[in-house]
This record gives structure tokens, C-alpha cells and sequence, in this order.
């Protein structure tokens, strides 16, 4: 009977500790805070299919992301009545995923221990999450990274068709969804394609091949616009040049928590400890795949980092949350297996634990903060809004113009690119490179300053603050214009 109340008690520990932690998050979704990558996804979804694939020929991403976004969201959206939210939960659905595979496909492959910390692993660490509450591609990313390396070893194991096929197909995903979704996969293929010739399979290494033949076809479409956009990143582009300590964020990335030294330090720790207990077992055969999936986001990193010496910069840290799913499998793989003892599981688990749920009440009360702040603004927004707004900041004239796409926005002395306005064609938006011209407009005016220079040029005219408001990571002085 005891033990039976024993395991009842761990059964529920298993489930309702991961469910609790996705439910936090769900949580989080519900407001209207966007920055701007968000309102250009949503901005996006708003086009039909065919001019979402066009525009993603122009910009410099694949464009299958923002299909499965306008699917869902038409779905979501017209059950919760609110698009952003639904669009919010769109990023989670890929941790909800990840959530049941563990509790199938991994769980089947490597037990319920590597299942749990799996799934404690992912819903704690802090760039997976921070990354799954935004309108992005990101968590897609991850997902497809993560199934097409788990298929790769299921396909190695055992040999079977669907395997080999499954792991294309998620490879296709992922390439069709972020570049560098594409390179883990890349990296992994290349890996795993080195490691059979090695032990001179011929058969795998012919089943493989096709695999990467089969990949190679299906991303001919998309070959034409990655070479365009290569080009066309390498005449210009908005990302900083990469120095040697913009280099070593890249590599504190996927543990830094930031305000905590410790809980960063304790990630680090827990990698430390699954590389010490690869190289201890070693011999065993599958180990090999574990040490690919630890150097999944070093590969990541270094073809980033080559890419932009020999183009211009080209990679930015978040890029590097499609290869985390890879890297939390294989150390949670590593410390299930390896730590036999029942305390030490206890602990480790606890750990992940308390990182999840510190992790998870921070989000909660920053997206309240985000939320309040967003609200506030809002409630100021909507008394004005049939007036002309002017802006000499571009990312809040697009963020405010997705809210307000009735509103008539203009950019002070900064340039609207095609692209966006063909992105944000249902809004209201041009430039304006001559204040005085505010005498020409019909209707009240008002500025939304971030830089105080830009009061100098409104010397003919006298102007009252409206207040400071703040959007998201985007703060703002609101002036009224008197002509």
C-alpha cells in the first residue's frame, strides 16, 4: 500500500511539476505588448500566402514560419478573439510538443529520468523560454533541430525506414523555417555522415546520402532567394561588427540568466558535469551523438561568427536558440543515464527545479510590468489616434502603426524601406524630412520623441509635453504640436 502511495506520488511529481511550468507560461501570452519583429510577424500574416513567400524572398528569412503562424493564428485567433494572444501561444505550441515527445518517443528511448529532466530542462533554462512568449520563429526552430537529431539516433539504432524519413522531413522543416536551424542540422548531418563512413557502413552510408540528397532537392526553391539574400546582407545590414567579447556572449548564451550569477553559474555546472560523464563512459556507442548535440551550438556559433568575417555581421545571440533543444536533450540524456542514485537524481532535479520556477515567476512579472506599461500607453493612444503621429524613432513608428493602422504615422529624417512597405501596407505609414511642413497638415500633430535633438527642429513652434509611455523595451515622450 505504501508503495503504491509512493508511486502514485511520483507520477504526479512527473506530470504536474512540467505542467505546472507550461501553465505559468500560458500564461504570460495574454497581452497586448509587442516589440518590433513581432509587429513584423504579425504585420506579415496579414498578407496572403503568396505575397508572405515573396516578401520572405526580400527580407532574410525562409518563409515557412510565418505560414504556420497565419494558419494558427486564424484558428486561435478566432477562438480567443484577440490575434497577438494568439500568436503568443503559436511560439509556445513548440515547448507543448517537446513536452509530449518526452513523454513518448524519449521516454520510450532513454526512461522516465532523462524524460523528466528533458522536460524540466527545457521549461528552466532561460533563453528557450524567454524566446517561446515571442511572436519569432525561434521555438519552430528549436523543435525541428531537436526532432530531426533525436530521429537521427533512433535511425542509427534501429535501422528503420520511417526513421530515416522522419529525420529528413524535419530537417526540410527546419531548413525552410531559420538559417540557423539550417546549420545545427547541417552540423549534425555532417557529424553523423563522418562518424559512418568511419565504421565503413555501407548500407547507412547509401541510406544516408539519400537522406541528404533528398534534403538538398527539396531546398532547391528556396536556393535562388538564400543566394539573392546573401547578396544583398552583404551590401548592408543592421547587425554590429562581432569582437572577442561579443564572441564570448555568444558562448554564455544559452546559460546566462541575467541578475543571476549563480543559477548561470549552476548551468554551466550541470554541462561540466555531462561532458565529464561522457568522456567517462566513453566506450559506450552511443556517446558519440551526445558529444555532436554538446557541440550543436559551438558549430552554430563558429559558422555564425565565419559567416559574418567573410560577408559583414550577420549573427546575433538569439540565433542560437534553434540548437538549444539539441544541447538540453544531450545533457539531460548524460545525467539520467549516469546518476544511478536515487538522491543525486532528487537533487538534480530539484536544482532544474527551483532555476524553472525563479525563471518563470520573473517572466510572469515582467510581461505584468510589460502589460501595465502597454495599457497605459494604450488608454493615452486611443484618445488621439485620429490625429497625425510623427516619430523620429522607425522601430516605434512600426510598432504603434500595427496598433494604430488607421492612424497617419510619419518617420522624421529616417528612410522607410520597400519592404516594409509592403509588409505594412494596411497602415498608414511615410516620411516627413522637413518639420515645418507640420503647417501643411490638417488635423492636431503630435511627436514621439526619444531624442531631445529633435525639439531643436521644432523652433517655429510651440509644443506641450503629453507625458512619458512606454511600449514593451520601448520608452517615449509624447508632445503635442501647436500650429
Amino acid at each position: 500500500m505504501q508503495e503504491k502511495i509512493i508511486e502514485n506520488i511520483k507520477k504526479i511529481i512527473y506530470y504536474a511539476i512540467p505542467l505546472g511550468l507550461i501553465i505559468i507560461y500560458i500564461s504570460t501570452a495574454f497581452n497586448n505588448c509587442i516589440w518590433l519583429d513581432e509587429a513584423f510577424s504579425m504585420s506579415m500574416i496579414q498578407q496572403n500566402f503568396g505575397e508572405i513567400i515573396y516578401n520572405t524572398a526580400i527580407d532574410v528569412h525562409p518563409p515557412l514560419y510565418y505560414i504556420i503562424l497565419k494558419v494558427l493564428v486564424n484558428i486561435l485567433g478566432f477562438i480567443l478573439g484577440n490575434d497577438i494572444w494568439a500568436a503568443k501561444i503559436v511560439s509556445i505550441i513548440p515547448i507543448i510538443i517537446l513536452m509530449i515527445v518526452s513523454d513518448t518517443l524519449i521516454k520510450k528511448m532513454y526512461g522516465k529520468k532523462v524524460s523528466f529532466l528533458f522536460k524540466l530542462t527545457i521549461l528552466s533554462v532561460p533563453q528557450i523560454m524567454n524566446y517561446a512568449i515571442e511572436i519569432r520563429m525561434y521555438t519552430w526552430g528549436l523543435l525541428f533541430v531537436t526532432l530531426f537529431y533525436l530521429y537521427c539516433i533512433k535511425w542509427k539504432r534501429e535501422d528503420k525506414k520511417i526513421d530515416l524519413i522522419l529525420m529528413s522531413l524535419f530537417a526540410i522543416l527546419a531548413a525552410y523555417t531559420h538559417y540557423f536551424a539550417l546549420v545545427p542540422v547541417v552540423g549534425l548531418y555532417l557529424c553523423i555522415f563522418v562518424e559512418t563512413l568511419i565504421h565503413k557502413d555501407k548500407t547507412k552510408i547509401k541510406k544516408l546520402f539519400l537522406s541528404i540528397l533528398i534534403c538538398c532537392i527539396a531546398y532547391i526553391p528556396w536556393i535562388i532567394v538564400w543566394f539573392k539574400q546573401v547578396m544583398a546582407v552583404k551590401e548592408s545590414y543592421w547587425i554590429s561588427a562581432i569582437t572577442w567579447e561579443t564572441f564570448k556572449s555568444y558562448l554564455e548564451f544559452p546559460f546566462k540568466i541575467t541578475g543571476n550569477k549563480i543559477f548561470t553559474c549552476i548551468l554551466i555546472i550541470l554541462l561540466l558535469i555531462s561532458i565529464i560523464l561522457l568522456y567517462k563512459n566513453r566506450k559506450e556507442k552511443e556517446n558519440k551523438y551526445y558529444l555532436f548535440g554538446l557541440l550543436t551550438p559551438v558549430f552554430t556559433i563558429l559558422l555564425g561568427v565565419i559567416a559574418s568575417k567573410i560577408l559583414r555581421p550577420i549573427f546575433i545571440s538569439r540565433y542560437i536558440v534553434c540548437s538549444l533543444g539539441v544541447l538540453w536533450l544531450s545533457v539531460a540524456i548524460l545525467l539520467g543515464k549516469h546518476c544511478n542514485k536515487k538522491y543525486i537524481f532528487v537533487l538534480l532535479s530539484s536544482i532544474i527545479f527551483i532555476i524553472g520556477i525563479t525563471k518563470a515567476y520573473n517572466l510572469v512579472k515582467i510581461e505584468q510590468q510589460y502589460n501595465t506599461e502597454v495599457n497605459k500607453s494604450q488608454s493615452y493612444l486611443n484618445t488621439i489616434s485620429d490625429s497625425i503621429f510623427i516619430f523620429d524613432d522607425n522601430q516605434i513608428q512600426r510598432v504603434i502603426a500595427y496598433y494604430y493602422p488607421e492612424t497617419q504615422t510619419y518617420l522624421y529624417n529616417q528612410e522607410i524601406t520597400d519592404l516594409t512597405r509592403k509588409v505594412y501596407r494596411q497602415t498608414h505609414m511615410d516620411i516627413i524630412d522637413n518639420l515645418e511642413k507640420i503647417k501643411e497638415m490638417e488635423g492636431d500633430v503630435y511627436l514621439f520623441i526619444t531624442d531631445k535633438q529633435t525639439l531643436n527642429d521644432l523652433d517655429s513652434f510651440e509644443y506641450q509635453l503629453c507625458g512619458t509611455y512606454k511600449i514593451e523595451r520601448y520608452k517615449f515622450s509624447i508632445y503635442m504640436v501647436k500650429k
